[in-house]
């Protein structure tokens, strides 16, 4: 089982999913690595957090799928990032299990589990979704 970072801060939630990204995939970071992640996304206090166009240079292109494709995708062992139209950047996993999670969604815990009809909702109304098969660090510039 993963343990997740959890956001700290008010404007780190982009970093904060790249790192979880990472650290579901089998790469070894902590909380201390978040700094080059900042760096990576060009992350700021003073501007507020992470523009989607940072990400994007990361993650690739963001796509949009039907749920029934996602949810194969996601039981695959991928992860799909989202963000709402206000800017704050979550993770949607699966356990072993085909439980559905949702990683530093807003200000609550850390990670929680959804249904599959408020997963489904949640990607409906996502602003982007990147889908993500492969740590981000090892993909080709």
């Amino acid at each position: 089982m993963t343990r997740f970072c959890k956001q700290r801060d008010d404007y780190s939630c982009g970093p904060i999913a790249l790192l979880n990204i990472d650290k579901f995939f089998g790469r070894r970071v902590t909380y201390k690595d978040l700094p080059r992640y900042r760096k990576r996304v060009r992350c700021e206090k003073k501007i507020g957090g992470t523009a989607t166009r940072y990400i994007s240079k990361v993650l690739g292109r963001a796509g949009r799928k039907t749920w029934p494709a996602a949810k194969r995708f996601l039981k695959n062992g991928c992860i799909a990032v989202q963000t709402k139209r206000v800017g704050h950047f979550y993770l949607m996993v699966t356990n072993g299990h085909g439980d559905i999670g949702i990683v530093n969604y807003c200000n609550g815990p850390c990670a929680l589990h959804v249904s599959v009809q408020r997963a489904s909702q949640m990607l409906r109304h996502a602003y982007r979704t990147w889908y993500v098969s492969e740590t981000p660090t090892k993909r080709k510039p």
